[in-house]
Protein backbone atom coordinates (compact mmCIF):
# COMPACT_ATOMS: atom_id res chain seq x y z
CA UNK A 1 0.00 0.00 0.00
CA UNK A 2 0.98 3.37 -1.29
CA UNK A 3 2.05 5.89 1.42
CA UNK A 4 -0.33 8.58 -0.38
CA UNK A 5 -3.00 5.70 -0.01
CA UNK A 6 -2.78 5.63 3.92
CA UNK A 7 -2.19 9.65 4.42
CA UNK A 8 -6.30 9.67 1.93
CA UNK A 9 -7.63 7.11 4.35
CA UNK A 10 -6.55 8.70 7.57
CA UNK A 11 -7.92 11.94 6.01
CA UNK A 12 -10.71 10.62 4.78
CA UNK A 13 -11.93 9.28 8.33
CA UNK A 14 -10.60 12.43 10.29
CA UNK A 15 -13.31 14.16 7.86
CA UNK A 16 -15.62 11.61 8.22
CA UNK A 17 -15.33 11.34 12.04
CA UNK A 18 -15.08 15.35 12.39
CA UNK A 19 -19.04 15.42 11.19
CA UNK A 20 -20.11 12.79 13.91
CA UNK A 21 -21.81 14.57 16.76
CA UNK A 22 -20.62 12.97 20.34
CA UNK A 23 -23.98 11.53 21.16
CA UNK A 24 -22.45 9.04 23.44
CA UNK A 25 -21.22 9.26 26.94
CA UNK A 26 -17.84 8.63 26.05
CA UNK A 27 -15.04 11.30 25.14
CA UNK A 28 -14.21 12.08 21.23
CA UNK A 29 -11.87 9.76 21.18
CA UNK A 30 -13.82 7.41 23.27
CA UNK A 31 -16.47 7.49 20.56
CA UNK A 32 -13.98 6.96 17.83
CA UNK A 33 -12.66 3.24 19.81
CA UNK A 34 -15.75 2.28 21.96
CA UNK A 35 -18.82 3.21 19.98
CA UNK A 36 -19.88 0.32 18.33
CA UNK A 37 -21.08 2.35 15.23
CA UNK A 38 -17.67 3.58 14.62
CA UNK A 39 -14.88 1.19 16.30
CA UNK A 40 -14.94 -1.05 13.48
CA UNK A 41 -14.04 1.61 11.12
CA UNK A 42 -11.09 3.10 13.67
CA UNK A 43 -9.99 -0.42 13.75
CA UNK A 44 -9.31 -0.78 9.77
CA UNK A 45 -7.65 2.51 9.90
CA UNK A 46 -5.42 1.52 12.98
CA UNK A 47 -4.59 -1.68 11.23
CA UNK A 48 -3.69 0.37 8.09
CA UNK A 49 -0.83 2.26 10.15
CA UNK A 50 0.13 -1.05 12.34
CA UNK A 51 1.33 -2.29 8.44
CA UNK A 52 2.67 0.24 6.88
CA UNK A 53 5.14 1.42 10.52
CA UNK A 54 5.60 -2.57 11.44
CA UNK A 55 4.66 -1.37 14.74
CA UNK A 56 1.72 -2.79 17.55
CA UNK A 57 -1.66 -1.94 17.84
CA UNK A 58 -0.97 -0.05 21.07
CA UNK A 59 1.39 2.00 19.13
CA UNK A 60 -1.18 2.50 16.25
CA UNK A 61 -3.86 3.45 17.79
CA UNK A 62 -1.40 6.37 19.70
CA UNK A 63 -0.65 6.91 16.40
CA UNK A 64 -3.71 8.08 15.08
CA UNK A 65 -4.76 9.92 18.41
CA UNK A 66 -1.93 11.83 17.54
CA UNK A 67 -2.57 12.91 14.17
CA UNK A 68 -6.35 13.39 14.98
CA UNK A 69 -5.79 15.44 18.65
CA UNK A 70 -2.97 17.53 16.42
CA UNK A 71 -4.53 17.69 13.53
CA UNK A 72 -1.70 16.95 11.65
CA UNK A 73 -0.93 14.85 8.98
CA UNK A 74 0.33 11.32 9.06
CA UNK A 75 3.50 11.54 7.81
CA UNK A 76 4.33 14.54 10.30
CA UNK A 77 3.06 12.23 12.96
CA UNK A 78 5.23 9.85 11.70
CA UNK A 79 8.10 11.84 11.97
CA UNK A 80 7.69 13.31 15.28
CA UNK A 81 7.37 10.05 16.87
CA UNK A 82 10.72 9.21 16.34
CA UNK A 83 11.37 11.57 19.55
CA UNK A 84 8.28 11.14 21.38
CA UNK A 85 8.74 9.21 24.47
CA UNK A 86 4.98 7.43 25.37
CA UNK A 87 4.99 6.37 21.28
CA UNK A 88 8.09 4.05 22.74
CA UNK A 89 6.19 3.51 26.32
CA UNK A 90 3.60 1.82 23.75
CA UNK A 91 6.37 -0.51 22.23
CA UNK A 92 8.16 -1.63 25.37
CA UNK A 93 5.17 -2.17 27.32
CA UNK A 94 3.64 -5.17 25.31
CA UNK A 95 5.50 -7.61 22.98
CA UNK A 96 2.99 -10.59 21.88
CA UNK A 97 5.09 -14.08 21.42
CA UNK A 98 4.12 -15.15 17.98
CA UNK A 99 4.10 -18.71 18.34
CA UNK A 100 1.83 -18.96 21.17
CA UNK A 101 0.03 -15.49 19.91
CA UNK A 102 -0.49 -14.44 24.02
CA UNK A 103 0.92 -11.65 25.16
CA UNK A 104 3.56 -10.82 27.10
CA UNK A 105 4.43 -7.66 29.81
CA UNK A 106 8.47 -6.75 29.78
CA UNK A 107 8.07 -6.71 33.32
CA UNK A 108 6.02 -9.64 33.84
CA UNK A 109 3.68 -11.87 32.62
CA UNK A 110 -0.19 -11.26 32.52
Amino acid sequence: MSRDNINSKILEYKNYMSTKPNDTVYSRWGMYTQDKRYKDYTASIVNEIMMDMDINEDQAYYMLYYVISNDIDYERAKRDMMVDPKFEIYRIKWEVNYETSKWNCKMGRY
